[in-house]
C-alpha cells in the first residue's frame, strides 16, 4: 500500500503543479517513507493534498486575529496530519538553539 500512496501523491503533484501542493506532497512522501503504516490514511477515499490545504485554510481563518492568520513552524504539518486522520504525529519544526560565547569586556570596548 505504501507504493500506491506514494503514487497517489506523485499524481496529485504532477496534476496540480501548484507550489503548495508540490511542497506538501513532498513532505507527505518523506513522512510515508519514515511511517509506511500511515499509507492507508493517505489512500482514504476523498483525501487529497488540495483538501488538506483547504482544511489548513479553515483552521487559519478560525484562529485569525487582527486580520492575520499564522502558524508556528511545524503547525502546518500537524494540521495536515490531522486532516489525514493521523492526529498530530508530525514533530514541530523548531529552530536549533545557537550558542554564542561573548566576552563582556569586548562588548564594553565597542
Amino acid at each position: 500500500m505504501l507504493e500506491q500512496a506514494i503514487e497517489k501523491i506523485e499524481a496529485e503533484i504532477k496534476e496540480s503543479k501548484e507550489s503548495y501542493v508540490v511542497m506538501v506532497g513532498k513532505c507527505m512522501i518523506d513522512h510515508l517513507k519514515s511511517n509506511p503504516a500511515d499509507a492507508g490514511a493517505i489512500m482514504a477515499e476523498g483525501k487529497t493534498i488540495e483538501g488538506s490545504l483547504a482544511f489548513m485554510k479553515e483552521k487559519a481563518r478560525a484562529n485569525a486575529a487582527g486580520g492575520y492568520a499564522m502558524f508556528a513552524p511545524g503547525e502546518g504539518t500537524s494540521i495536515i496530519m490531522e486532516y489525514y486522520g493521523l492526529g498530530t504525529k508530525a514533530k514541530p519544526v523548531t529552530e536549533p538553539k545557537k550558542r554564542i560565547n561573548l566576552d563582556i569586556d569586548s562588548l564594553l570596548d565597542m
